[in-house]
Formats: structure tokens, C-alpha cells, sequence
């Protein structure tokens, strides 16, 4: 069985390649005019963790601006990934996202594993895949980063990095209202408001709304599948304390409340009570653009609940810049999910991943270019406490049918026939089938960098780095016994 979203990612990739035409932002299509031809635009970007112009950046570099993002109308990072050369991201599931940059990737997405694609908003971490899907609200850019980038980045970005730069509260007043339309009556509501307190002080806050009805139909049920309720905010305070030193205070919460990712099976099915083939051949898998969809999965969901606080401080000592970057997050998820593709008895199977996660990060920094060499050095420290619980679910049907694919020995069946021989008013089958594996872990990570571009020439630029890291990872698991909380496993039962 395999879990696809066939009919929406078309519908979504055709309007998006429309959209790309007329998108002003990406930096690989300017758009000028002929006697302007041999000119760029100057893009100015963090890459490197300070502010440097887009052509003088020694290292590969995609970066996608918020014109970009309104011409795509893309809601997240999966959105756009399909603009950026080398960049794959999986957004099915945003609890469960997968990145990969260039073919590299983690394939697993459990806490006792770390991604190789960072990703990072405002400089900070954004901590296992559980919570690096975000919604795009009030972003200036993202940027894609390529090949390891450790020096810098330094967490989980073997493989490259994504960093993505919120607006910052502005002394001019701005105010904003969108709505996006789409189909299987998906509303997208935004609004914006940037408020000069005084002289010294500015507030930014924003919010959005996004629903959608679902876009397949159960055939039995005629219930909808892949309905999405989410909503995020945002809201940052900024005070010039002095000439020199500024502060900026955020909170962000994000919220998901939809189906989880629906399956969808491509291996030819018999009537009950028929078995599938074991092994399937992929010569007879179906067109799943023609397949009927059933889901019988109990108390199907994906849910997230995310806030983070941000403290920002910069200061500038003559032509040093210092900052100061802390941060406070947390985020708790549920994605309970069909795994069989049918909504008979003997082949039921769901899982149900749950996460909760705390962390907190601080980093100093200093930047500052001194004759041919521009530098930034800095420290940092990362503390983070993942809980994770991933549950099973079938029936005792279920077993009996793996059984027999696998051992041509229907156990339960079996069973039964020895119970009504003897008379014993009893049966083995209808029972649910629970296993549990229970994760946690605490990591703590300190780490001193530094990063030199030496200008040797007019034409040559020399890049040196240097990271240490240290680690200090705890890590527990358990796996229980199979539980039967219930003595059937109907969608009217809640096991």
C-alpha cells in the first residue's frame, strides 16, 4: 500500500508553474529591461550569518523572495521546493515533513535521529522534522543552501540548510488583507498590521487562517479525507534602546488541526474474504488516479500546537557588530493515519505518532570586517527534551491474516476451529491489537565557530571556517507488551 495526494499536488503544480511565469522575485530570472541587461539586482542575504550582497556569497545559494512566494501561493516550504534546484521536500504530513538537498536525506523521522537538512527561522534552529513545516506568514525570504554547512549553521546540516527571514517591525505603518481562493473551497485569510509606537519603538502582528474541504471521498462512508483547519500568529516588538543597540522581542504560534495523509492502495484486492497476493506484483498495481478510496482508520487526525519566543540583541562596538540570539520553543504533535488502504476487518493496520518537545537556545555572535578580512565569530548552546510514542494498531484478523501470508498458518482461525469443536462459545478474532514504542531523549549541544573571507584579490576571495561541537546526548526507549484495550476494532469502538 502506498500513501499518495495524486489529484491536489497536480492541481497545485500546474497553478504554480502558471504563477512562476510572472514571478518577479527569483533571483535566477530578473526581469529588466534591455538597456538594463548586464545589470543585477542587489539581493542582500544572511547565508554567510551576516548581512552580505547575494553576488559575493562564495557558496551555492538559492533564495526565494516573498514576491516569489505571493506569485506561487505556496503555503509552506513543500510549495516552493519544487522551484529549487536539488531541494525535495516532502509536505504531505507536516508533522512528519522529510527534506533532502542534492539526494541527501535522513530517512528517519524519530527523535533519536538527527535530520542532514537544517532548518531555521530567524537564525534559530527549528528542531526535528515535527516542526519544520511551517506556515509561510510575513516571510522576507528563504534561502537554500547547499552542501554541508556546518561551520556556520552548525545542527543537523550535513546536507545543506534552509533559512527563512521573517519581516521586522518597521518604523513606517503598514496594514495588509489577503484572501486567497482555491479549489474544494480552500480559504486562505491574512492580515498584517505594522504600528510605530514612537521614535524608539514599532509592533508587527500578523495572523492567518487556512481551510480546505477534504478532496477525496471515502466510497463507503462518503465521508471527506485531507480537510485541513490550521492557523498561525505572530507578533514582534522592537526597541531601538540606543542609537547603537537594538532589541527585538517575537512570539509565534503555529497550529494544525487536519486529516492525516490518507492512503490509498494500488495492489489489486479480492472480495472478502480474499487475500491480496504476497508478494504483490507491481506488474498488476492499479492506476490510483481510478481507485476507490476506503479508510476505516479510527479517530483519524494530524494535530501540532507550537509557540516560541525569540529575544534578539544587537549592538554595535564601531565596526563590530554583536548579537545575541535567544530562544525558547515548544510543540506537541499527533498524527494518527490509515496505513491498509481498505476498511475490511482482516487487513486493518494505523499507526499513531506522538511528540512533545521543549528546547532552548543561545547564541553570541560577533561580525565585523577588519581591511581584506570579513569575519564572524561566535558560541552557542542548544538544550532540547523530545518525547515520542508511536503506537500500532490492528486486530487479531489482522495477525491472522499476516500469518497466513507469511507462514501459511492461520493461528487465530485455528484457534477458533479448536474452540467450536470443543463447544467453548468463544472466538480468537475481533480483538484489537496494540504495540507501543516509547521514545525520549535529552540533548545538549555547545559549540564555538568562526568564519574569515580573506579579499586576497580584486578577483579572489579565500573562505576559511572552523566549528567545534560538543554533543551530550541521553537516550531511552521501551517497547511494551501487545495490548487489547477493547474486544473489537469497528469504527464504532474507540480502541
Amino acid at each position: 500500500m502506498t500513501k499518495m495526494e495524486f489529484r491536489r499536488k497536480a492541481t497545485l503544480a500546474v497553478g504554480v508553474a502558471l504563477a512562476a511565469l510572472a514571478a518577479p522575485g527569483l533571483t535566477w530570472a530578473q526581469d529588466t529591461a534591455p538597456q538594463d541587461a548586464t545589470s543585477l539586482d542587489d539581493v542582500i542575504v544572511t547565508a554567510q550569518r551576516r548581512e552580505q550582497s547575494l553576488q559575493e556569497v562564495p557558496i551555492t545559494v538559492n533564495v526565494v523572495t516573498a514576491e516569489t512566494l505571493e506569485a506561487l501561493a505556496a503555503d509552506d516550504i513543500g510549495d516552493m521546493a519544487v522551484f529549487v534546484p536539488g531541494l525535495s521536500v516532502s509536505n504531505t504530513s507536516p508533522t512528519q515533513a522529510r527534506y533532502s538537498i542534492r539526494g541527501v536525506a535522513t530517512s528517519d523521522f524519530g527523535v533519536g535521529t538527527d535530520p542532514a537538512v537544517g532548518v531555521y527561522v530567524d537564525g534559530v534552529y527549528a528542531a526535528r522534522s515535527g516542526a519544520a513545516l511551517l506556515a509561510f506568514s510575513d516571510v522576507a525570504r528563504v534561502e537554500v543552501l547547499k552542501g554541508p554547512q556546518g561551520t556556520l549553521f552548525g545542527r543537523n546540516s550535513a546536507a545543506g540548510a534552509v533559512s527563512i527571514t521573517t519581516n521586522k517591525p518597521s518604523d513606517e505603518f503598514e496594514a495588509r488583507l489577503g484572501l486567497r481562493l482555491g479549489e474544494y473551497d480552500k480559504r486562505r485569510l491574512e492580515g498584517l498590521v505594522n504600528l510605530p509606537i514612537n521614535d524608539a519603538m514599532a509592533l508587527r502582528v500578523n495572523a492567518l487562517v487556512n481551510r480546505r474541504d477534504g478532496w477525496l471521498i471515502d466510497s463507503a462512508t462518503g465521508e471527506d479525507y485531507d480537510r485541513e483547519d490550521n492557523w498561525a500568529a505572530r507578533a514582534a516588538l522592537r526597541w531601538d534602546v540606543t542609537p547603537r543597540t537594538q532589541a527585538i522581542l517575537s512570539w509565534s504560534h503555529d497550529e494544525i488541526d487536519q486529516d492525516a495523509r490518507p492512503a490509498i492502495g494500488v495492489a489489486p484486492i479480492p472480495a472478502a474474504p480474499g487475500l491480496p497476493a504476497f508478494p504483490s506484483e507491481p506488474a498488476d498495481y492499479t492506476n490510483p488516479f481510478e481507485k476507490r478510496v476506503f479508510n476505516d482508520v479510527i479517530d483519524n487526525h494530524e494535530t501540532r500546537r507550537l509557540d516560541e519566543a525569540v529575544l534578539t540583541i544587537t549592538h554595535a562596538f564601531g565596526n563590530i557588530d554583536f548579537t545575541s540570539l535567544t530562544s525558547i520553543r515548544q510543540f506537541e504533535t499527533e498524527n494518527r493515519e490509515d496505513e491498509d488502504g481498505t476498511n475490511r476487518p482482516d487487513l486493518y493496520f494505523d499507526t499513531n505518532n506522538r511528540e512533545k518537545n521543549r528546547s532552548w537556545y543561545q547564541e553570541f555572535r560577533l561580525a565585523g570586517e577588519t581591511g581584506a578580512f570579513n569575519w564572524v565569530a561566535g558560541a552557542s548552546y542548544y538544550s532540547e527534551n523530545a518525547k515520542q510514542r508511536s503506537d500500532t494498531y490492528a486486530a487479531t484478523d489482522t495477525i491472522n491474516t499476516i500469518l497466513t501470508n507469511a507462514a501459511g498458518a492461520p493461528l487465530f482461525s485455528l484457534a477458533d476451529m479448536i474452540l467450536g469443536m470443543a463447544g467453548i462459545p468463544a472466538s480468537t478474532l475481533g480483538h484489537s491489537w496494540r504495540e507501543d514504542m516509547i521514545n525520549e531523549g535529552d540533548f545538549d549541544a555547545t559549540a564555538v565557530f568562526a568564519d574569515v573571507i580573506w579579499a586576497a584579490s580584486d578577483r579572489l576571495n579565500l573562505t576559511f571556517g572552523l566549528r567545534y561541537t560538543r554533543d551530550k546526548k541521553s537516550f531511552q526507549w521501551l517497547n511494551g507488551r501487545r495490548i487489547a484495550p477493547c474486544s473489537t476494532i469497528r469504527r464504532s469502538t474507540s480502541c
